[in-house]
């Protein structure tokens, strides 16, 4: 995660720590694989904007953000649609540069204005193992998903 991003949050909430965990290369790189298989993407793709367009096309179902509660669109996404529980384990994959950070989802919920930032967060994909359930999130009022909904 963005340091700018954590610095906002310790602002605002010096009393409480923001609980994430970032993983370690090997880890974001296993992360990273399995989103690859998802997507049927070949292995050799290291561009972020080749993954994320790639995501783009093989994520078939698009809802809009104007149908989705948007006071919280996390909870609506991945508990009312994708019915996962609030201690699931997701992982963000920012781009291919920073390594991947796993939230339990109901600190997503509750922390989401300072995790994801439609000014400098254009595109995001944030990935479930229990299920294999991928999500991109676009700053240009959409999310995409794989099929599972």
């Amino acid at each position: 995660m963005q340091k700018f991003k954590i610095d906002i949050y310790n602002q605002e909430k010096p009393e409480i720590r923001l609980k994430y965990k970032t993983l370690d290369k090997i880890r974001t790189q296993q992360i990273i694989n399995k989103i690859k298989c998802i997507l049927s993407v070949n292995e050799n793709v290291e561009n972020t904007q080749s993954m994320i367009s790639i995501a783009e096309t093989k994520l078939q179902k698009k809802i809009e953000l104007s149908s989705i509660n948007e006071t919280n669109i996390i909870s609506d996404i991945f508990i009312n649609k994708g019915k996962l529980s609030e201690n699931s384990e997701l992982f963000i994959f920012w781009d291919f540069d920073t390594l991947i950070d796993q939230f339990e989802l109901k600190v997503l919920i509750d922390n989401w204005e300072y995790i994801w930032y439609d000014v400098s967060d254009e595109v995001i994909l944030i990935y479930c193992n229990l299920n294999d359930f991928l999500v991109l999130i676009s700053e240009r009022g959409y999310v995409k998903t794989n099929n599972i909904l």
